[in-house]
């Protein structure tokens, strides 16, 4: 005869089973939220971080080609604060659809002096990059 500690314990073991059960069903697959495009996917050249805004502006910027037919990008850059002020850039080479080429530079230390300018300059690695995106953020 079984006693009631017994049938309270194979209850609970049941109701453990039905729980762990229950929580492993899947709902399937869903579909990506869409936000809209970001802007490294418009624009040619971005700001990481907020602070940068203030302390420097984009006095010019333009792409050429080598004569092997990769692309060049290049963009002056200005401090508008009176101390000087490291950012770094990189640039992401990008095929005609926007992708990633698969040629990324490396993050490079631009110091700008006060109230001076500096240009940045970046040479694709291959033919494929027809658009590219410069990224500047606070030195780190």
């Amino acid at each position: 005869m079984k006693t009631n500690v017994q049938y309270a314990v194979m209850t609970l073991i049941l109701i453990a089973f039905l729980l762990v059960g229950v929580g492993c069903q899947t709902q399937g697959p869903y579909a990506p939220l869409k936000r809209g495009t970001s802007l490294e996917g418009t624009e040619s050249l971005v700001l990481l971080d907020k602070p940068l805004q203030k302390l420097i502006s984009v006095d010019a910027q333009r792409a050429s080609y080598t004569t092997e037919g990769r692309i060049i990008a290049e963009a002056i850059l200005r401090n508008n604060s009176d101390n000087a002020v490291n950012v770094q850039a990189q640039t992401v080479f990008k095929d005609d659809a926007g992708f990633s080429s698969g040629d990324e530079t490396a993050w490079v230390t631009l110091i700008l002096p006060p109230n001076g300018q500096s240009t940045y300059k970046a040479v694709a690695l291959n033919e494929r990059s027809q658009q590219y995106s410069i990224r500047i953020r606070m030195e780190r």
